[in-house]
């Protein structure tokens, strides 16, 4: 029996293994002071000594031995080891069993696994406040829940409900 693809699940299957190709690695015994910055899609691995700023457009990990000094950006951020500083993850942030954050969190998602540490505050956006940050009301059923199919441009032109 053969299997095959078809060219869309090939090229989803490419876009699935380039983003968990590791582009990036510090081990111990290595230290860094500065800014990390990576462009590509893909794993930055950090388990290693690094002081300032660490920016991605996919995932960063930091080992378990890793001791990090500085604010994170990355889409997915998984900690295992220790940071202190302020961190930035636009779809989610994974603190495992052993890993300890000492700093404020940005993060719609949110994983803590038993054993896993956070000093600091947790920010999660709700998406109806954005939209009342932006100056637009969502439109609200019988029972006070906001409509989720209705597109953000149509509950504008509604009104509210009290």
């Amino acid at each position: 029996m053969s299997w095959r693809l078809s060219r869309a699940n090939r090229e989803s299957d490419m876009q699935n293994s380039a983003r968990h190709e590791i582009v990036g690695v510090l081990e111990p015994g290595v230290e860094v002071e500065g800014s990390v910055t990576v462009v590509s899609q893909g794993v930055l691995r950090l388990n290693a000594q690094l002081k300032g700023e660490v920016r991605s457009q996919a995932t960063v990990v930091i080992g378990s031995q890793g001791n990090v000094e500085a604010e994170l950006h990355g889409a997915v951020i998984e900690v295992d080891g220790k940071v202190r500083g302020d961190v930035h993850a636009s779809e989610r942030l994974e603190i495992r069993k052993d890993g300890l954050i000492v700093g404020d969190i940005f993060t719609p998602v949110l994983v803590i696994e038993p054993g896993g540490s956070l000093v600091g505050h947790c920010h999660m956006p709700v998406p109806s406040l954005e939209a009342e940050a932006r100056g637009s009301q969502p439109t609200r059923n019988a029972r006070g829940a906001v409509d989720p199919d209705e597109p953000d441009s149509a509950r504008q032109e509604h009104q509210t409900l009290p």
